[in-house]
């Protein structure tokens, strides 16, 4: 009997492989695993907003804000209409009370399509 317990090695995965433990371990709240999986993604493709937003999660599931409003900046930086990018740096923002940056990036999230945003901005400040 062959019993395997030990965890797999992330550089023996593929690129897909990686990303789907990333996004299960975000959803897990294993955050610092989710982080090793998306920094890997990242060095094979450093231009992967998606990939900078959700290393962004991991670190504001971290509580580490100053690391996810920069990932998710890099996130905007790379595709300026990525709602999502603009989303999460708003939940951010509101987390360091940084209330009037978090008010532009909802609303910048809400112009490119994030249903949430628009949900927050009409519910928590009357738009």
């Amino acid at each position: 009997i062959i019993i395997i317990d030990k965890e797999p090695n992330l550089e023996d995965l593929s690129q897909f492989e990686l990303y789907e433990l990333g996004i299960q371990n975000l959803d897990l709240e294993l955050f610092n695993e989710a982080i090793k999986c998306f920094n890997i993604l990242l060095k094979d493709d450093p231009l992967n907003y998606e990939f900078y937003c959700y290393r962004g999660r991991a670190y504001h599931g971290l509580e580490l804000f100053d690391h996810a409003l920069k990932d998710y900046k890099k996130s905007v930086k790379i595709n300026k209409e990525y709602a999502d990018g603009y989303y999460y740096m708003a939940l951010t923002e509101i987390s360091l009370v940084k209330i009037d940056e978090a008010i532009v990036d909802f609303e910048l999230a809400a112009e490119f399509g994030n249903e949430k945003a628009k949900s927050l901005l009409k519910k928590y400040f009357k738009y």
